[in-house]
This record gives structure tokens, C-alpha cells and sequence, in this order.
């Protein structure tokens, strides 16, 4: 209010809900976005044997590994999202977010891209194999 037009700081602090951190989530559980993951579950409607109306959940029909097996007593299951829980950082795996309804970077993978561990390997096997010494 006096005029003084020195600089300022600005600090943010989050608790990490809102900041999607991690490039995988724990087995079984599907990326739902904002750092978080959600477990796909097989739900089988016991009353009447009959499938549900609802359809599998759409963030992850279609998608990765995921599927329900049939059971002779009560057809197919239908695949829904329950539960939660944050992704966690893989270094084996491409930096930065799953894609909706998968479990990891590693599902998808960018056009070549390799792992650290494979990038090691190749450069160990494609390095040049003399064993010569130079004099000084």
C-alpha cells in the first residue's frame, strides 16, 4: 500500500491429493487418474445368475490384461472398480502418468523406449570387445 515494489514469494503446499505422482499402481488396481489407482474386482450378481444391466466399468473394458472368467453357477462377471489407492514410481518403467484403466507406464509403451536395466544390456553387448591396452 506505500508503494515498495520489492519481490515477493509465493509458496503452494499441497498434500499430494491433487498431484499425480507415480507411473504404477499395485497389482490388480487400474489407473483412475490424479495419482490414483483403483482395484478391478470381478463382480458376479449371485441372485439370479443373470448378468448386470450396468456393463463392465468403462475405464477399463477393453483395456490391459483385465477380464472376468465365466462361473457355471453365475455367468459372467462384470468388472468394477472398488477400493483405492496412489501410484508408486517403477524405474524400470517410461516416466510420467498411466493411461486411464492401465496398471502402468509399462503397458504402453512409448515408440523406443527401453528400461535402464535393457539400455545396460545393449551397451554391455554392443561395446566394442577388445581387450587392448594403450602404452602411455
Amino acid at each position: 500500500m506505500k508503494g515498495d515494489t520489492s519481490n515477493t514469494t509465493r509458496q503452494i503446499r499441497s498434500k499430494g491429493a491433487d498431484i499425480a505422482e507415480g507411473n504404477q499402481c499395485p497389482s490388480g488396481f487400474a489407473y483412475v487418474g490424479g495419482g490414483n489407482c483403483m482395484e478391478v474386482k470381478c463382480v458376479y450378481n449371485t441372485a439370479t445368475g443373470l448378468g448386470f444391466d450396468t456393463g463392465h466399468e468403462q475405464r477399463v473394458a477393453g483395456k490391459a490384461n483385465w477380464g472376468c472368467k465365466g462361473s457355471f453357477w453365475y455367468g459372467a462377471g462384470v468388472m468394477q472398480l472398488q477400493g483405492t489407492a496412489r501410484a508408486s514410481i517403477n524405474p524400470d518403467c517410461p516416466p510420467g502418468e498411466p493411461q486411464i484403466g492401465y496398471n502402468s507406464t509399462c503397458q504402453k509403451l512409448p515408440a523406443g523406449w527401453e528400461s535402464p536395466s535393457e539400455q545396460a544390456a545393449r551397451e554391455r553387448r554392443e561395446s566394442p570387445k577388445c581387450d587392448l591396452r594403450l602404452r602411455q
